[in-house]
């Protein structure tokens, strides 16, 4: 291999590592917001972006956004994003939900239909911290009925 075909072949892959690392915008699936979170005197939003890849074989990936809102300056950015596991082509995302616990702490459930369980929705759930740290409280357990 040339020289030249050995860089645009680097090239390509690392195209590909990094698009395949960024959602498309066109994949958003679902998305929700809710919630408040302050640490050390910012304050913000949760914002859970579901992106859903592929058509026949889907697989869903879903990212956290923990947004910081400045009111005064009209500003919002997006100071910490968390990607969850997520059952992969086993399931998808069929809803998301958020319960604050407190001041500091947001439960974000995901609700996913699990293929070959014959339409069954599992919930998944998970801890969040305004800091972007989570736990996962409840995971998905895949059971192939047709086995």
């Amino acid at each position: 291999m040339s020289y030249r075909n050995a860089l645009v072949a680097c090239l390509a892959l690392v195209a590909g590592i990094c698009s395949a690392a960024t959602p498309n915008a066109t994949d958003v699936w679902l998305a929700k917001t809710s919630g408040i979170w302050e640490l050390k005197g910012r304050y913000g939003y949760y914002q859970v972006m579901v992106y859903r890849e592929g058509i026949e074989h889907a697989v869903d990936k879903v990212v956290v956004n923990l947004i910081a809102a400045d009111d005064k300056a009209q500003r919002k950015e997006v100071v910490k994003s968390v990607t969850l596991e997520t059952p992969g082509v086993q399931g998808n995302v069929q809803d998301i939900q958020f319960k604050m616990v407190d001041k500091s702490h947001m439960v974000i459930s995901l609700d996913v239909t699990m293929k070959g369980m014959e339409g069954v929705v599992e919930r998944a759930m998970f801890l969040f911290y305004p800091d972007g740290r989570y736990k996962e409280i409840i995971s998905l357990k895949h059971v192939d009925v047709y086995d």
